[in-house]
């Protein structure tokens, strides 16, 4: 039965002390004909280098109340029990279908109407719990492992099926006949299955588990596709505060502050000048200079809050051990653009 990072090292409903040394897994490496949707020309694909700025929303990053450094989230060593970057795992053959409970959708009571005389009422007689049937493997990885922190998120990519499972709050704890649930009580959706042989807004797809209610995943920076030289699709970023409203390609939002003037589905693009800057500090082959360039050519979408300002990493041990040393970047390095 499949069980999770915190289980596997002897943790339950406490969590186990984490081993000296521990780390996560490499994520899967992904053949470019291998990544959800690599075959459409999706909004977050798009080569933004020529796209006109904001004036107004620029001139804003460079606020002191907003102008905070951002940098890429790499997992760099076990902090309070949770290491950084979000888990990429693909189902192998030795993956098992398990029952996933969604506590964020209401459950759907079935009714039939009584009469007696002149009056009617309507009597429920059963009730159909929202529950998904996923293909998970032995192990399952989630955001904040090994003990498990923050929203713990896991997405489970199956390129021979053509499906990506994303989900939020996943818990190995068996319910209305389920093994695991995800998402909170009343919360909204908290798994999304995306079929990726069909566009991703296209009808019947879900509405996805991050506030921009679009695909997380294929946005993740991902150790493979920067080992290889090249970052050909947008970042995704998260702000600890932001306004309301969506622009672009985002469906939703959970901006609050009406201060900052930046919206769900905002791309930036980084500045010629800061790219430049990336490369001179770390030098033209380097993981930082492929990041930075994807950042100039396709930018970072905001799609959630998060407690730091942060580009979406992948949960992957080989950052720091191939000498990952950061961005050294700003969020006024970045231009607003219209997309």
């Amino acid at each position: 039965m499949p069980i999770t990072v915190r289980e596997q090292l002897g943790g339950g409903l406490l969590p186990a002390p984490v081993p000296p040394g521990w780390a996560p897994e490499p994520c899967p490496d992904l053949a470019p004909s291998a990544v959800p949707w690599h075959d459409w020309l999706t909004p977050w694909r798009t080569d933004i280098t020529a796209a006109a700025v904001d004036e107004v929303r620029t001139a804003a990053l460079s606020r002191p109340d907003l102008d905070t450094p951002i940098d890429l989230g790499v997992p760099n060593g076990v902090y309070q029990g949770a290491v950084r970057g979000m888990p990429l795992q693909v189902p192998g053959t030795d993956a098992r279908a398990q029952l996933v409970l969604d506590r964020g959708r209401p459950p759907v009571i079935r009714t039939e109407t009584r009469r007696f005389l002149f009056w009617t009422w309507q009597v429920p007689v059963s009730i159909e719990h929202p529950i998904e049937a996923v293909t998970m493997p032995p192990v399952v990885r989630r955001e904040g492992d090994p003990q498990g922190a923050w929203d713990q998120h896991a997405y489970l990519w199956r390129p021979d099926a053509g499906r990506l499972v994303e989900m939020i709050q996943l818990e190995h704890t068996p319910m209305f006949g389920a093994e695991w649930t995800v998402g909170w009580d009343g919360g909204g959706p908290g798994i999304a299955v995306w079929d990726t042989t069909k566009a991703w807004d296209a009808a019947g797809q879900p509405r996805g588990v991050v506030a921009a209610h679009i695909p997380q995943m294929p946005h993740f920076i991902r150790f493979d596709e920067v080992a290889a030289g090249r970052v050909n699709h947008a970042a995704f970023f998260a702000l600890p505060r932001y306004g309301p409203g969506h622009t672009g390609y985002a469906r939703s939002s959970d901006g609050k502050d009406s201060t900052v003037p930046l919206r769900a589905g905002e791309r930036l693009r980084l500045t010629d000048a800061a790219l430049r800057r990336v490369i001179a500090a770390r030098d033209e082959s380097s993981m930082e200079a492929t990041v930075a360039t994807g950042l100039r050519t396709h930018g970072a979408v905001l799609g959630d809050t998060g407690s730091t300002p942060s580009f979406i990493a992948t949960q992957d041990p080989r950052w720091v051990r191939h000498g990952w040393r950061g961005l050294g970047l700003r969020l006024s390095d970045f231009d607003v653009v219209h997309t």
